[in-house]
């Protein structure tokens, strides 16, 4: 049989008559142990008959506690018994509205801060909650984070990494925070000053801020408390960039700031009456308020951990720190301003960036840049769009923003990479910076058409983009070969930008080597597929008309052109000027006559059958059309260069195979020879010219299958011979 005092074990079945002695018999029977019984000991042991009047009460709080798993557990059962969360939400109360206690409520106070600190260091929200259900009207939990942790501990990450705090969800947990947001007392906007009858006191509280930037002297009560807000914003942001809750300055607590200081902006940009004072001050606070915006957008994209981050995450980060950088460069109003200001900005973030954040900003410029210089189009914007890297190139990074972007551009297929390659670098300011940069970005250019991969069908495109900026050495090959590449896609269809491309290589080759330039507007003239003029041979005008042909322009504009650039403003008299030009009109129609005559020659390796015509297809103008019109160019011009010309039209007039041709011939035949001798003069080159190019555009109309008006093809013939 059992004993009957078996269930007592050892306990002592009297009461110690010592208090503090029946304390810890209190703490023993409820086997109340580790922190809690050594908090407990050391605050109530002498006294806690003050702050549990019977020993039934303390008895009750210990059975709280007892059999809990952990000492976290204990400790919040045991401070949500009714004896002591009475006394410490009263406490709490007190402390928050700066009001004194009795000395015991103290001692509650500071049992309960020792607690919260050493057991609940990392998650003051798990307490809180433990203590709230047993009071509806629990005071605030700013109160209990300011009474038990201090005035600064809402600046810890602790308050925002809170795991219990965490898992009640985004929403309760934004609004448990803003609840946190240090509120400015009543009591601390002193007295009414002139702003006072104007804002209201949020816009107020702000302006007093904002004019700490400009006079020197400690901030008031008003401006301190502001400042701690800003602290708490920013803690919060941290906390939350680092541990992935927060990737974009469009989301949580931005999103309820953009509100608050919607709201601000709109007291403070409302029209007041003209006194400058007032305007200034609200000047003052809406740029206080911008920068702090910049603040948080800063502290958001420097603490966020980027370990796991895809690309589209990257970008988000970084656009807002180019917006910073932006918007600080531009805060200056003076330009001359904007390049110091810019690298001022960029730095002050770079000391705050690890070096991994930097590379992936480098990245995300070049890829952001590439990817909207793809998008744009050229005649809009010939630059490279540089929004995103301009601000490397001066940096300790250009570097390092060289390296990636050629490392991008050899990841683009090669229509692409010619694409941001043929754009052109803005300015900066150094020109020794600008000088190097530029020379490096040409020689991007210069490489990517010896790329043994490079397709011949962009040499076009290719030279377009070097001319003016590689040497004429490096460019002159492919101008021959580009020109020659678009004939043949002339001759098929018209495509986009194919004109504006034969414009732009037609007058550099012009200026390099005039003779070619005008032998490949001939022979484009004879390949295309559309006519140079109408039904009148009157030349389509880019004016009139959107069928002018912008490449081409008439013989006697080249020539007079050409006269112009030979002479770029060289004083020389007047006998000798009329000599010059004579000498260089003679040599411009002999250029001209060179050409006919090698339309009219066999081709290479082709020979005439003995006492026979050769065929179309041996001679190198196959048409019958064109062959006329070069004998009625030849004719008008009547040059017969060592006797070149008449050799070729007796042999044209001999043994081509088309009867009009070697009619043609004849008459060409004859003229020439009776010219020969003929003294010409200036007027004389220019009239041939017209009357050569007047033949030559009709051949293109007949050639073409087009109708010509034979009135007023005769009247423009007139007209332009008539003022040459």
């Amino acid at each position: 049989m059992c004993r009957i005092d078996a269930e007592f074990g050892n306990l002592q079945l009297d009461e110690k008559s010592d208090l503090t002695e029946r304390f810890i018999q209190a703490l023993d029977e409820h086997e109340i142990r580790g922190p809690l019984r050594a908090l407990l000991i050391e605050h109530f042991a002498a006294n806690w008959r003050y702050i549990f009047p019977f020993v039934d009460q303390l008895e009750e709080a210990l059975a709280r506690a007892r059999g809990q798993a952990s000492p976290q557990d204990q400790a919040a059962a045991l401070l949500s018994s009714r004896s002591l969360s009475d006394q410490l939400d009263r406490w709490l109360y007190f402390a928050a509205n700066q009001v004194i206690d009795n000395e015991q409520n103290s001692n509650v106070l500071t049992f309960a801060k020792e607690l919260a600190q050493t057991l609940f260091q990392e998650s003051p929200y798990t307490l809180y909650k433990r203590l709230k259900p047993t009071n509806p009207y629990y005071s605030p939990y700013e109160w209990f984070i300011q009474a038990l942790y201090g005035n600064d501990y809402c600046f810890h990450r602790a308050v925002f990494d809170d795991p219990q705090l965490i898992a009640e969800g985004a929403q309760e947990r934004e609004q448990v925070l803003w609840r946190c947001f240090p509120a400015l007392p009543q009591h601390a906007r002193g007295g009414q000053t002139e702003s006072a009858s104007i804002f209201n006191p949020s816009a107020i509280d702000l302006i007093s801020v904002a004019e700490i930037q400009q006079h020197s002297g400690p901030p008031t009560l008003a401006a301190h408390q502001w400042l701690q807000r800003v602290r708490f914003l920013e803690a919060w942001v941290e906390s939350d960039a680092a541990a992935g809750r927060l990737r974009s300055p469009y989301e949580g607590v931005f999103e309820k700031l953009y509100t608050e200081w919607g709201a601000l902006r709109s007291e403070l940009e409302a029209p007041r009456s003209g006194d400058s004072d007032v305007k200034a001050l609200c000047d003052s606070a809406i740029n206080w308020l911008d920068d702090l915006e910049l603040r948080l957008k800063e502290a958001l994209a420097i603490h966020m951990d980027l370990t796991n981050a895809h690309e589209g995450q990257v970008t988000d980060w970084a656009l807002p720190l180019d917006e910073c950088v932006r918007a600080r460069t531009h805060q200056n109003p003076d330009p001359q301003a904007w390049a110091a200001a810019e690298e001022k900005a960029l730095c002050s973030i770079l000391s705050r960036l690890t070096p991994e954040k930097i590379e992936a900003w480098i990245q995300h410029s070049v890829q952001s840049d590439v990817t909207a210089t793809l998008k744009s189009k050229q005649d809009r914007l010939p630059t490279l769009v540089d929004y995103s890297s301009r601000k490397w190139w001066a940096s300790d990074y250009a570097a390092t923003w060289q390296t990636k972007f050629e490392d991008k551009i050899h990841d683009l297929d090669m229509a692409d990479a010619l694409t941001v390659l043929s754009r052109r670098l803005g300015c900066l300011l150094s020109k020794p910076i600008s000088r190097d940069l530029h020379s490096w970005w040409d020689s991007l250019l210069e490489k990517l058409i010896h790329d043994p991969e490079f397709p011949l069908d962009l040499t076009p495109r290719w030279t377009v983009a070097a001319i003016g900026r590689l040497s004429d050495e490096a460019v002159l090959p492919h101008i021959d070969k580009s020109i020659g590449l678009l004939r043949s896609r002339l001759s098929n269809a018209a495509e986009p930008d194919l004109n504006n491309q034969l414009d732009t290589l037609l007058s550099r080759l012009s200026h390099l080597d005039p003779q070619k330039a005008l032998r490949h507007r001939l022979i484009l003239m004879r390949s295309s597929s559309v006519p140079f003029a109408d039904e009148s041979l009157s030349r389509f005008s880019s004016l009139y008309s959107d069928k002018a042909v912008s490449w081409y322009s008439p013989l006697s504009e080249q020539v007079r052109d050409l006269w112009a650039k030979k002479l770029n403003g060289t004083c020389i008299g007047q006998q000798e000027y009329e000599k010059a030009e004579l000498e260089f009109y003679h040599a411009f129609a002999l250029d001209l006559i060179e050409y006919c005559l090698s339309r009219l020659r066999l081709r290479k390796g082709e020979k005439k059958p003995n006492d026979e015509r050769y065929a179309n297809n041996q001679v190198t103008e196959q048409s019958a059309i064109w062959r006329q019109g070069y004998l009625k160019a030849l004719l008008e011009i009547g040059l017969d260069p060592n006797g070149k010309a008449h050799k070729t039209l007796f042999f044209t007039r001999q043994f081509d195979p088309d009867e009009s041709v070697r009619d043609v011939a004849k008459e060409a035949y004859r003229a020439v020879r009776r010219e020969t001798n003929s003294k010409k003069s200036v007027q004389d080159y220019k009239r041939g010219l017209i009357a050569a190019e007047w033949w030559l555009l009709m051949s293109q109309r007949r050639a073409l299958n087009l109708s010509i008006n034979r009135e007023g093809a005769l009247k423009t013939r007139r007209n332009m011979m008539r003022n040459p």
